[in-house]
């Protein structure tokens, strides 16, 4: 049977009432989650410091676990339904995701290129930071987002609901993280348009390339190449916003593109 069927057959709900259902899967998963952490925290603090990696670490093998039990144990599915699976076609899906937003981070320097005349303001920040960032802060967690959002919570909950009100709970779940992670670290410009209305964007918006492809792949493509070039090349504080405005009217823009198909497609 194919991955992700959006008509609701496929994940059936063992409770009438697929909210309240939703919602003890949602809370079960987090005490799972709440026990690893405690469980691989404390072994941790036995043998070394709990350094910021190895919290993330933890945090990551936590939620991979969590869902992984939840699905496979619990709910007796394959983790191909949370989008664990890889076809020739995800290849493509994947290439079309990094092309996206390839074209998003170039127009984003072209448009503080043309608005400040010259490209001072842009630099590379070292790499060996970036480098050494690369395997958790640009792959790994961007991966465990995607099975956790588009693959498991808006494929796999909520399912009495239409996709349209499955994907806006979802992009305001995917929102609240960010918010109160990187909430205390910076502006409050930063925190209301790249915290709040851009990371809800980018919500529905990867939820609506998941629901026409039906695959993570092209979500998660973007995810990796956006949050890698976009830490890579440094902007200062005032191309910063212009920054964050490409990339909100981007998202509207691509949300609404994608809606229509959806819309044309009878799945929206």
């Amino acid at each position: 049977m194919a991955f992700l069927n959006f008509e609701g057959e496929y994940f059936l709900l063992k409770n009438k009432d697929g909210a309240y259902y939703s919602i003890y899967k949602l809370l079960k998963l987090m005490l799972m989650f709440s026990g690893f952490i405690f469980l691989f925290g404390g072994v941790w603090l036995t043998i070394g410091n709990l350094s910021s990696t190895v919290l993330q670490i933890i945090i990551i093998l936590s939620l991979f676990l969590s869902i992984s039990i939840s699905v496979i144990l619990f709910e007796k599915k394959s983790l191909v339904t949370v989008g664990i699976q890889f076809r020739i076609k995800d290849v493509l899906f994947l290439l079309l995701g990094v092309s996206l937003a390839v074209i998003l981070i170039l127009s984003i320097f072209l448009v503080v290129i043309l608005i400040k005349q010259d490209d001072s303001s842009l630099s590379i920040i070292n790499q060996l930071y970036t480098i050494k960032r690369l395997p958790l802060s640009y792959l790994m967690i961007p991966f465990i987002e995607e099975m956790i959002f588009r693959g498991y919570m808006l494929n796999n909950m909520f399912l009495t609901l239409n996709f349209k009100k499955r994907s806006i709970i979802t992009s305001v779940l995917f929102m609240l993280p960010h918010l109160i992670i990187d909430g205390g670290n910076v502006s409050m410009m930063t925190l209301i348009f790249a915290m709040g209305i851009g990371t809800f964007l980018f919500g529905m918006f990867f939820n609506n390339v998941t629901h026409l492809s039906n695959s993570i792949w092209v979500s998660l493509g973007f995810h990796w190449i956006y949050n890698f070039l976009f830490s890579t090349f440094y902007l200062d504080s005032s191309n910063y916003y212009i920054g964050i405005v490409c990339t909100i009217t981007f998202l509207l823009i691509g949300t609404l593109v994608t809606r229509k198909m959806l819309i044309k497609r009878g799945r929206y």
